[in-house]
């Protein structure tokens, strides 16, 4: 693992996933998390609407060095990649941002998850494992707890350095750090993922994060 150190934040959104839920925009919570590697935990923030100001609210407890940040679609479920104790923090989140532990609190995974990435859909979550060069995949119960469903076999790349899903939930991308490549997949049925080909796309050097947007006609 590289020594630099990282957070990860991740704001949610509901405006634009849930507007069933509120009746007026002003009513509608935002927040945000971060992952703090140092100290094994979450922090929770309040959004401020007109001026998109931080407003601390809390923290929880996560795993052994958290590097990642996930939330599902919904904004009910949270989850955390935590790299040193290998495996996922797996939280609901209460009307107020709130972070509070499912049980069980986390779910097994392969060694060194580095970045995770829920699907569209809100039915599958991704985790990039660094040392086990893998992605496993979770079912996201209707309780929000994690299932695990598959782990890719053959290594994907070197240094797992980045997941993601794109818009359409079709695709799922990792950027391989070590390798200097993105490796590509397309979900199928029940979320398994598939290796495209080809299946790597080299990029530049030392790839630490992909992304995707955009939609497809």
């Amino acid at each position: 693992m590289k020594s630099n150190r990282a957070l990860t934040v991740i704001i949610f959104l509901p405006l634009l996933l849930s507007l069933a839920t509120y009746s007026q925009a002003a009513d509608m919570p935002r927040f945000a998390y971060v992952a703090n590697r140092d100290d094994n935990s979450v922090s929770a923030f309040a959004v401020e609407a007109s001026t998109g100001r931080l407003k601390f609210t809390g923290k929880v407890a996560s795993g052994s060095l958290p590097f990642a940040v996930a939330l599902d679609p919904s904004g009910r479920y949270a989850y955390v990649a935590n790299a040193g104790s290998n495996n996922v923090s797996q939280y609901r989140v209460g009307a107020d941002g709130t972070l509070t532990p499912m049980t069980p609190a986390t779910v097994a995974i392969r060694s060194m998850p580095r970045s995770i990435a829920v699907d569209p859909s809100g039915r599958y979550v991704y985790v990039a494992n660094v040392n086990s060069r893998n992605i496993t995949q979770y079912t996201i119960g209707t309780d929000g707890a994690l299932t695990l469903t598959s782990t890719t076999a053959a290594p994907v790349g070197t240094q797992l350095a980045s997941v993601a899903v794109d818009f359409s939930g079709r695709y799922v991308y990792t950027a391989n750090d070590f390798s200097n490549n993105v490796t590509q997949y397309t979900i199928g049925a029940n979320g398994i993922l598939t290796r495209m080909i080809p299946g790597l796309v080299s990029t530049g050097l030392a790839p630490v994060f992909v992304t995707t947007m955009g939609s497809y006609q």
